[in-house]
């Protein structure tokens, strides 16, 4: 089952983050060895993920066996304040998981 998460942001800066993928079955860290990563940042949950308003972001694999990735959130993608939902999602041999979702903050500054 996916996690919920809320993010918060500061408006127009580059910012990084370091998520931990875990495995629902094993109560363990997934292991990432040959999956492709996502951060996707939507206008809202309801916005289909493959919209053109949707910012998608690969995200770095640091640390496989042990369920670790970073993603590289650009300024461009919170150069206005206010609420957007994210998820972070994981494929490997054909198979989609959301591992991560929640509301994104963009704080004023």
């Amino acid at each position: 089952m996916a996690v919920y998460l809320e993010l918060t942001l500061v408006q127009g800066d580059d910012q990084s983050f370091a998520f931990t993928v875990t495995d629902d079955d094993a109560q363990a860290p997934a292991n990432l060895a040959g999956a492709a990563v996502r951060m996707l940042i939507k206008p809202s949950k309801d916005t289909d993920d493959e919209d053109a308003t949707v910012v998608t972001l690969t995200a770095a694999v640091t640390d496989a066996a042990a369920g670790e990735c970073e993603a590289d959130v650009p300024a461009s993608a919170v150069a206005t304040a206010g609420a957007r939902w994210w998820k972070l999602t994981a494929t490997r041999s054909g198979q989609h998981k959301t591992a991560l979702y929640g509301v994104l903050w963009v704080q004023d500054t």
